[in-house]
């Protein structure tokens, strides 16, 4: 993106925004890998993040973009 700026005269944040209203992807993002996204709401967020190596806002912010429920600790009750 930076040798665009430099070709083009225009600011970071021109370049990016021109590139999301055209559809092109961000060549420097992180891209999710399909295992990865299965992994979303099948543990606590901030696990998540941690086991993935990504920021717990990214992790978040992808699991309800997907709308997927956050992870629920499900315990049992004992039968007496």
């Amino acid at each position: 993106m930076f040798r665009v700026k430099r070709r083009t005269g225009r600011t970071v944040n021109a370049v990016r925004l021109k590139r999301e209203e055209l559809g092109m992807p961000n060549p420097a993002g992180n891209r999710w890998r399909p295992e990865d996204i299965a992994l979303l709401g099948t543990l606590p967020d901030r696990e998540l993040a941690r086991r993935l190596g990504r920021p717990l806002q990214s992790v978040t912010q992808k699991r309800c973009k997907l709308g997927i429920p956050r992870f629920v600790v499900r315990r049992r009750r004992d039968k007496r």
